[in-house]
């Protein structure tokens, strides 16, 4: 359990203004003063925030020849409207990266892949109902899972063979759901001794008995070995709020890293939170590296650690896991502090504050974290060490405790991220919270005491 404490001087002065001084409150104790004024005299106050490739299928029917007698024969209407039905598809591929997968990209053995196909209505046409789908993966290539996702929002999985999908695909593309996407995520090779290319493979969307429209695959090549390796020193990290992460770790490769330099970059999703570069001796012998300026709120967070060299060899990603931990400290406190100007009546009198009084707490931790302020108080005295008549107090919910050497507990809050700064001062209404209370016999006099805040982190449950 951590603690900070702020001190507060306080003065009062009888007969004439009672007012005090409030030292800021930081994490290392400071004295301010404090003062009030009471008066002795009639009645008197006074107050103060994918590029995809697209290949268009023509629904013009194929001219006629000798050796096809239907061709000769008139369409009937239900043909005709069929004819007018129009969509357009692309495919692009990914590694495990995000990156985009074409002819002379690599990704390594075992690697997982997507294809991501999509289809798109054309305005104007028919709508399109029961299209269906077909693809057999290339070479080296086998399918894990396949699902569709309507522009309703619809998405359904698809029956997935190891190295063939066949499905009528759900829903109808009209005006008002006018695209769909087909998702397949498949593994590379697992074990490939030798460089190979992911060729062969056919994919094709059809509708009716006329319209079948052949998709290109993207193809890329397979590294059958690893031709970069790396290891870090630290996996899992706890940072303070604002605080560098720092990387340790090394880069190499059985036959010696033969590159100008690396390149090195952190991932969240997919946002690049950071980059830099390794000369080749630098990661082959060990590199320490402080990330700055993450951005990373309160919370834990999954990061991805890439490199490649020159030659676009890359490593498989490295997770990291980093826990950003919020902070507890007091935000603002009055460096002054005064009590309302009050007038003795030989009765005992309740004094009410000045409007210059701030305290503020700031908590960014995580919301399961609790904390609670408590405070200290000295007597009130004048400059010759005579005692005020009277007492500071805390008055809330209808108890009334008299701050005294004793710590007092003033309030006890939980962690709230969407708002992190509490305002004690702002709670208080005008005849709650910290009071100067004075007797009957009080004496007219500057009084001055301090009051020291102490912040305190402690478990949820007490």
């Amino acid at each position: 359990m951590g603690h900070f404490c702020r001190r507060l001087l306080l003065g009062l002065f009888i007969g004439q203004c009672l007012s005090w001084n409030v030292s800021q409150a930081v994490v290392v104790s400071t004295d301010a003063s404090t003062s009030a004024s009471v008066e002795q005299a009639d009645n008197h106050e006074t107050a103060s925030s994918t590029s995809q490739s697209e290949a268009t299928v023509s629904t013009e029917r194929p001219a006629a020849t000798e050796s096809s007698a239907a061709e000769t024969v008139k369409a009937d209407p239900t043909e005709e409207a069929s004819r007018a039905i129009m969509f357009k598809e692309a495919v692009v591929a990914t590694d495990s990266y995000g990156h985009e997968l074409s002819s002379g990209k690599t990704v390594y053995s075992g690697e997982i892949v997507k294809y991501q196909f999509r289809v798109d209505w054309q305005k104007g046409s028919a709508a399109i109902k029961q299209l269906r789908f077909q693809f057999s993966s290339p070479n080296y290539v086998q399918f894990k899972s396949a699902k569709v996702t309507q522009a309703n929002g619809e998405t359904s999985a698809l029956s997935v063979k190891s190295q063939k999908i066949e499905a009528t695909l759900p829903g109808e593309l009209n005006a008002t759901n006018s695209w769909l996407t087909i998702t397949v995520m498949a593994a590379t090779k697992q074990g490939a001794e030798t460089t190979i290319l992911t060729e062969g493979g056919e994919a094709s969307l059809a509708h009716g008995w006329w319209l079948r429209h052949q998709i290109d695959l993207p193809t890329f090549m397979i590294i059958g070995l690893n031709p970069l390796e790396a290891a870090l020193e630290q996996h899992t990290y706890h940072l303070p709020q604002n605080e560098p992460l720092v990387i340790k770790g090394k880069f190499w490769r059985e036959s010696g890293l033969q590159t100008k330099q690396l390149k090195v970059w952190l991932m969240k999703d997919d946002h690049e939170m950071a980059k830099f570069f390794l000369d080749p001796v630098t990661a082959a012998n060990g590199f320490e590296q402080s990330l700055d300026n993450l951005d990373l709120p309160v919370g834990r967070h999954e990061l991805y650690l890439h490199a490649k060299d020159t030659h676009n060899l890359k490593i498989h990603p490295i997770k990291l896991t980093v826990t950003v931990q919020g902070e507890l400290s007091f935000a603002e406190v009055a460096p002054q502090a005064k009590f309302r100007p009050t007038t003795v009546t030989g009765t005992q009198q309740a004094v009410t504050r000045h409007d210059d009084w701030r305290l503020k707490v700031r908590d960014t931790r995580d919301e399961n974290q609790s904390w609670r302020l408590m405070a200290t108080a000295t007597k009130l005295v004048d400059a010759e060490n005579r005692p005020l008549a009277g007492d500071l107090i805390y008055h809330s919910n209808g108890q009334r405790v008299t701050l005294s050497a004793r710590p007092q507990l003033l309030t006890t809050q939980q962690a709230n991220l969407e708002q992190p700064i509490h305002d004690v001062v702002n709670g208080w209404s005008v005849d709650q919270g910290i009071l100067l209370e004075t007797r009957a016999d009080a004496v007219p006099g500057n009084y001055y005491g301090t009051i020291t805040w102490q912040l305190e982190d402690v478990p949820t449950d007490q």
